[in-house]
């Protein structure tokens, strides 16, 4: 299925794009483990073969909602300008489609009509199909998560402007000031109260900014790695999406994230 992209066509197959992946694990000495099938489309990780030596690891995820691409096109764009020979002391290890019938059907819920990054922790904790998966195979995932954990996410309600949601001890948050940082010559970070249309009824986000720091209560993923302490810091990315922002501007505010994600942590 292709979609419009702002400006531009899209493949949204999801095969075609894991080759494309797998073709760049395959030269790079990586490990790829599929870690479920949600609804006939695997959840694949790709891991380097000496994670376990490595200084630091981290983790990258995008597409928890299958309509916000850019995160997925800014990474597969990052791994192949040198971005392992450049962060050679860490072991970076990724998920580029966690949702993968979302992607499909270029929609932020999965094909059941159920958020991916829901349900992680709470009283009421269940999580969607690719939820169970991602916590079937948490033995290797926190390992591979120990140090770092960024979510590459977008709003398609925002024309201008872009935010993140920090999770960090300090709460001068350098971390998400970093990531917001490196972004402000293209735009300028969003302040006030937001909230979007597929979220109606739930409280609103204090924005600072373009700072959300230490939100909790929406049981997301992100919050169980901070909450269990399986990691010391995440990041939770959010650009803007609207049909009428350019779709090479929201790759490139995503490529500049991980950059700087990536800088700091090491």
């Amino acid at each position: 299925m292709d979609t419009e992209q702002g400006n531009k066509k899209f493949n949204n197959n999801v095969a075609e794009w894991l080759e494309k992946f797998n073709i760049f694990a395959k030269n790079n000495s990586y490990l790829t483990k599929t870690l479920g099938d949600a609804f006939g489309h695997p959840i694949v990780l790709y891991y380097p073969q000496n994670y376990k030596k490595a200084r630091k690891n981290v983790l990258l995820m995008s597409l928890f909602h299958g309509d916000e691409i850019a995160g997925l096109v800014a990474l597969y764009e990052k791994l192949h300008s040198g971005l392992l020979n450049e962060y050679k002391d860490l072991a970076i290890s990724f998920i580029p489609i966690t949702n993968p019938t979302g992607f499909e059907l270029n929609q932020r819920m999965n094909k059941m009509g159920k958020n991916p990054n829901r349900g992680f922790v709470g009283k009421n904790a269940k999580p969607s199909v690719e939820g169970e998966i991602l916590l079937k195979n948490s033995d290797l995932l926190f390992e591979l998560v120990r140090d770092g954990f960024l979510s590459l996410h977008e709003d398609s309600d925002v024309k201008e402007g872009y935010y993140i949601y920090s999770y960090e001890s300090d709460l001068n948050a350098p971390l998400g000031r970093a990531l917001l940082e490196i972004n402000k010559y293209i735009m300028s970070p969003l302040n006030g109260n937001i909230i979007t249309e597929f979220e109606k009824g739930f409280r609103e986000d204090l924005i600072t900014d373009g700072l959300v720091l230490n939100e909790f209560g929406d049981g997301t993923y992100e919050e169980m790695l901070i909450k269990e302490k399986i990691c010391s810091t995440a990041v939770v990315t959010e650009t803007p999406s609207h049909k009428d922002v350019p779709f090479e501007k929201r790759v490139e505010l995503n490529k500049n994230y991980i950059k700087a994600f990536l800088d700091f942590v090491r």
